[in-house]
């Protein structure tokens, strides 16, 4: 016994606003650099460097890391 019931209509994928998203990334890029900072930081510290290495090399690898996770995501919307 099959309903004759209407199917419902698919829903509509939502679309996020442009604005939220950029946004998003950029606060995503400062979190980023923040933690690096924080954590080269603590490193230093605890290795008594006079040259902050650590920092350097960190803010380095998560500037690099974040900037390819946002290049990535830009090109799958594009796609």
């Amino acid at each position: 016994m099959a309903d004759n019931q209407p199917t419902p209509p698919p829903k509509a994928k939502k679309t996020i606003n442009p604005y939220l998203k950029y946004s998003g990334m950029g606060f995503q890029l400062i979190a980023a650099l923040c933690f690096g900072a924080w954590l080269g930081n603590l490193l230093d510290e605890y290795m008594q460097n006079q040259t902050p290495y650590f920092t350097l090399a960190l803010l380095l690898f998560f500037l690099s890391a974040t900037l390819f996770v946002i290049i990535r995501d830009l090109s799958k919307e594009n796609k």
